[in-house]
């Protein structure tokens, strides 16, 4: 299910790093998006954290409900085994895996295809091929319309308004031509 409002659709995922730049860059603090896998519906956010005393980062926020647990752990251990920075969330009971981020410093330049690679291993680990489409949610206030991608909307009335405005576009061209 797609809750944000606004999304890049048919990205491949060399066009991935123009959003997690652009995510690092131009987003605030708290900043959010969402990636989604297209062929399975799985949506793993991707969100700008800034602290008083570190480095901004970005973390890739990947979450038993998205992949399942079987996934997750698999994904955990080829985390710890690849030496990456990570933040756990376990149940409070049994003290079960939840949550896994994947922390990346937005210093260096390798930021976007390590993200990147994340959502590789995230594929793998369900099984499934790569590449695949990926597609890209944002809210209306972190909205760039320069990205890469066909950009849609979950709202009706911008939906609406969108194909409107096309039609009236085309109908001009006509009349000009």
């Amino acid at each position: 299910m797609r809750y944000l409002p606004y999304w890049f659709e048919g990205l491949q995922p060399e066009q991935m790093n123009a959003h997690v730049r652009h995510l690092a860059n131009k987003m605030s603090a708290g900043s959010r998006i969402e990636v989604e896998i297209s062929s399975i519906g799985v949506h793993i956010p991707i969100i700008k954290r800034e602290y008083k005393t570190k480095a901004p980062r970005l973390m890739v926020l990947i979450r038993t409900s998205d992949v399942g647990r079987p996934a997750l752990n698999q994904l955990h251990s080829t985390l710890v085994a690849g030496n990456c920075k990570l933040w756990e969330r376990r149940s409070a009971k049994k003290r079960i895996l939840s949550q896994v981020g994947v922390l990346f410093s937005i210093d260096d330049n390798v930021f976007p295809l390590q993200c990147v690679s994340i959502l590789r291993l995230v594929c793998e680990s369900l099984g499934i091929a790569w590449p695949q489409q990926l597609a890209v949610g944002y809210t209306a206030t972190e909205l760039n319309r320069s990205l890469p991608g066909r950009l849609t909307s979950n709202d009706l009335g911008w939906r609406a308004a969108h194909a409107a405005g096309r039609a009236i576009g085309k109908a001009l061209r006509k009349l000009r031509s």
